[in-house]
């Protein structure tokens, strides 16, 4: 658990989202339940990455945010959508999808 939200929490610095989901994928593989929380860095790993990288990071950024409720739905957790609805108020703020709009 607490091992896995410090790579998390690496890795979401980092704007490595796919390391990120491979953490979570292997702490259900490996029988560990992640939390709430361990979501929660994620979205802040797509946050990160909708700032900082190109605009097909933000896509894929969002791409992520938006699998995240599924994810916590399916693991019978408690899905608070803020969290997800800012991600993706970040990503239209910097026009991702949107070809009239050559963002920042």
């Amino acid at each position: 658990g607490y091992t896995s939200l410090g790579l998390l929490r690496a890795c979401a610095s980092a704007c490595d989202l796919p390391r990120a989901q491979r953490v979570l994928t292997r702490m259900l593989d490996s029988g560990l339940e992640p939390r709430p929380e361990h979501f929660h860095v994620l979205l802040h790993g797509c946050r990160r990455l909708q700032v900082w990288g190109a605009e097909d990071d933000a896509e894929e950024a969002l791409r992520v945010a938006l699998s995240v409720p599924a994810s916590m739905a399916a693991l019978g957790m408690e899905v608070r959508l803020p969290a997800v609805a800012g991600a993706m108020v970040s990503s239209v703020a910097r026009g991702s999808g949107d070809a009239g709009d050559a963002g920042p």
